[in-house]
């Protein structure tokens, strides 16, 4: 059925084109791009991609039990390194990656990423004073091992054997012209990350599906969400599953990607505004980060929109009613399948594998297409405003482990 659908993406991308536009990317940099790259085989341990479970239930399974579980393959460098001072994670990172001190995957033979150098420290935790957000919402004192989730770095190797340590900038930077390739190239992208998310398969990333470029950043997509998915794990290890749900910010963020490279427009608050997808990263002026976590409601806001126009016409309502049969209890909050499928994938909760997988990802990516084709119109539309604070956004995330129909649990 995938091969179906991956000969289907180009008949969808050519119509919606009309005429094909021209691929006008432009000459660009591999995302933090390396003088060295490590291979494969160096690190202690070596995992791939199965089709046939989520992406979450892949990291419970193998990921996060390698890269943090094992931590006499990683404490014996940070001892002595932290002898010398204090925490310094990116100091640290040359001297492992030498060691192959790390969890390499590999998803398909020409492409593969590696993770390096997490620390979670149960014993070393820190107690963080009760807060109350700019939107209004009251978190408890809680104890929390702060410096863990600042720890490891993620690399990527896409198919030209260039070793990248892509962080959002220059994730984003890539990724821009990415999407302002014709509709064909865009769905293929899509179709690849999707594909792994939800069912951890990598066939997305073959030569004929997926020009050069485009295995390239969804490689570092891949790298980035695994370190995302690293964090947040870390988060429900301590049982914060609604702290730092950053691979569900980043993976919706990608996703509005496309609309905004072809409008120009992005949701900033609770208004349409100028934009591109690297203005989701932005620093908090209190804390000095930054990050995609601090334009979470923007993204809500965006999302709920683009669902109410396609509610309204007959293409849209039935991809959304279709998504909606994957989601828990067959629901979306203001019909956005957008926030609550990419939800479903992160969160504590998330389904152990999804039944019909084929199917859903099939839908994505015929929605996307549909968003793209209707894009002049939506950003016509009044915003409809679903988080009140539009930069720091709400929560709703984790939710059930089964979906109405489909999505199988532990």
């Amino acid at each position: 059925m995938r091969s179906r659908l991956l000969s289907s993406l180009l008949v969808v991308g050519f119509a919606l084109a009309g005429c094909a536009t021209t691929d006008h990317a432009p000459d660009r940099d591999i995302a933090g791009k390396q003088s060295d790259t490590a291979d494969y085989d160096q690190f202690q341990v070596k995992l791939a991609l199965k089709e046939g479970k989520t992406y979450m239930q892949f990291m419970r399974d193998e990921v996060y039990k390698a890269a943090i579980d094992k931590p006499s393959m990683l404490k014996p460098v940070m001892d002595v390194e932290h002898q010398v001072g204090d925490f310094n994670f990116d100091d640290w990172q040359p001297a492992l990656i030498k060691k192959g001190l790390g969890v390499a995957i590999r998803i398909d033979s020409k492409n593969y990423f590696f993770n390096v150098g997490y620390m979670h420290d149960l014993d070393n935790q820190k107690m963080v004073p009760a807060r109350t957000t700019k939107a209004g919402k009251s978190i408890p004192a809680h104890m929390q091992v702060e410096d863990d989730v600042k720890s490891g770095r993620s690399y990527g190797v896409g198919p030209e054997g260039k070793q990248s340590d892509p962080s959002y900038p220059e994730y984003f930077h890539e990724l821009a012209p990415l999407m302002g390739s014709d509709d064909a190239k865009v769905l293929a992208f899509y179709n690849a990350i999707i594909g792994a998310v939800v069912n951890c398969d990598s066939s997305g990333w073959s030569a004929k599906a997926l020009s050069v470029d485009g295995q390239t950043v969804a490689t570092d997509y891949l790298a980035i969400y695994t370190a995302e998915q690293l964090r947040h794990m870390m988060e429900m290890d301590q049982g914060h599953a609604m702290s730092h749900p950053w691979d569900i910010d980043m993976t919706t963020a990608t996703y509005l990607a496309a609309f905004t490279v072809k409008t120009g427009k992005m949701v900033k608050g609770t208004a349409w505004d100028k934009g591109a997808p690297i203005d989701w990263d932005v620093k908090n002026a209190n804390s000095g980060r930054s990050g995609v976590g601090f334009t979470r409601g923007a993204r809500q806001n965006q999302a709920a929109t683009i669902a109410k126009y396609e509610m309204a016409s007959n293409k849209g309502k039935v991809l959304i009613n279709k998504i909606k049969t994957f989601l828990p209890g067959g629901k979306a909050d203001n019909d956005d399948v957008i926030t609550a499928v990419f939800n479903m994938f992160g969160g504590q909760r998330a389904p152990a594998r999804i039944d019909h997988a084929d199917e859903l990802i099939k839908d994505l990516v015929d929605f996307q297409a549909q968003i793209l084709e209707d894009a002049d119109q939506i950003v016509k539309q009044p915003v409809v405003v679903v988080a009140q604070d539009g930069f720091h956004g709400g929560g709703g995330f984790g939710g059930k482990s089964k979906g109405k129909k489909k999505a199988s649990d532990n």
